[in-house]
């Protein structure tokens, strides 16, 4: 069991910069817990506790502890079970993961769309949607790479994906600032820490 921590009083920055810092690292150690799940890393565990903790710092940023917390931890449950799918080739299982990871972005877009003030976005289900779909094309084409001896461009397009991810992560960190913050103006992509 992953111990919950309280945000670091290192956090004391502005909302849109926590926001895009957060969301950075949450593609970053994405990206870690994809690589270190499929090369059968012996720290992988630490790497699922911080990037666990990271989605515990995103709800804490939010205001939003427990229900946010529970969106995303249940997230991070499924990309696990995804994983291990991957490396097992259990397809069946797979299907059902991804079903199951898309209907809890899904939900938790429907959450922080009614939560915030009332506030409604059209653009984050879309933007949740395509950082799901960017994480399982990352898996995908570095579980290529791995399976086929270190193939290079499979692995390039794998961080291609990640690098992607990023771009997004700024996006929904823009949006999310906007929502947390009573629908205040605040322009999409380019967020900066």
């Amino acid at each position: 069991m992953i111990k919950k921590n309280k945000m670091p009083q290192t956090f004391n920055m502005p909302l849109p910069a926590k926001l895009a810092r957060l969301w950075h690292e949450n593609a970053a150690y994405t990206h870690d817990a994809i690589k270190d799940s499929l090369n059968g890393n012996p720290g992988v565990a630490r790497t699922w506790a911080r990037l666990l903790q990271n989605q515990y710092d995103i709800a804490g940023a939010l205001n939003d502890d427990q229900i946010t917390s529970d969106w995303l931890e249940k997230h991070v449950n499924i990309l696990m079970e995804l994983l291990g799918t991957v490396k097992d080739r259990k397809k069946d299982v797979y299907q059902s993961a991804l079903k199951k990871l898309t209907a809890n972005g899904a939900g938790l877009v429907s959450y922080w769309n009614t939560h915030f003030n009332g506030v409604r976005n059209t653009a984050l289900p879309s933007l949740i949607k395509r950082y799901i779909d960017l994480t399982l094309y990352e898996i995908d084409q570095y579980w290529k790479g791995v399976q086929n001896r270190r193939d290079d461009a499979a692995l390039k397009q794998a961080i291609n994906g990640y690098d992607q991810a990023v771009d997004t992560a700024y996006d929904i960190a823009a949006i999310l600032t906007t929502l947390v913050t009573k629908g205040t103006s605040m322009p999409v992509g380019g967020a900066v820490f």
